[in-house]
């Protein structure tokens, strides 16, 4: 017999693999997917988050600057609006 030309055939090796598909790599845009709806999540929780510390902070200075005019204005009732101590300036009525 005459020797064979060309590879070597390995019957146990066969060549087994085929195209890439949608369906094949689908997992990896589930987790893509995933991932990208978590980051929204945590991005709409921070925000909120964020808002309602701003929030409440800018209750705090805006009520302790309603306070400083609500004693302003009791100073003026009593007739002292000239001897404010430091509250605010002296504001004439007229």
């Amino acid at each position: 017999m005459a020797p064979a030309h060309g590879p070597p055939s390995f019957p146990l090796l066969q060549d087994k693999t085929s195209a890439l598909s949608l369906s094949n790599v689908a997992g990896v845009f589930y987790i893509l997917i995933g991932g990208l709806g978590l980051a929204m999540l945590v991005a709409l929780i921070e925000f909120c988050y964020k808002s309602r510390s701003e929030s409440k902070r800018m209750k705090v200075a805006s009520s302790s600057q309603a306070a400083v005019v609500g004693r302003d204005r009791w100073l003026r009732g009593r007739g002292a609006a000239g001897q404010s101590d430091g509250g605010g300036a002296a504001r004439e009525e007229g």
